[in-house]
């Protein structure tokens, strides 16, 4: 079998545009505030969140689809 030659490369992340609502829970007051805003003005997602357990479905909806 061959030996690999060179290093493998990966690809850089992105920025992130699609925001969980759990997500948002874990961060710092001062980063909430910039992500909270960008959903706002339409630059990220907030993903909905649907949940059932013997309640009605709630789906919670962007405020701004894109």
């Amino acid at each position: 079998m061959p030996k690999i030659q060179g290093v493998e490369g990966y690809a850089v992340p992105g920025p992130r545009e699609c925001w969980h609502p759990y997500g948002l829970q874990m961060l710092r007051p001062d980063k909430f505030t910039i992500v909270a805003n960008s959903i706002l003005r339409g630059q990220n997602r907030l993903l909905p969140v649907a949940r059932s357990s013997g309640d009605p479905l709630i789906v919670y909806r962007p405020l701004l689809p894109r």
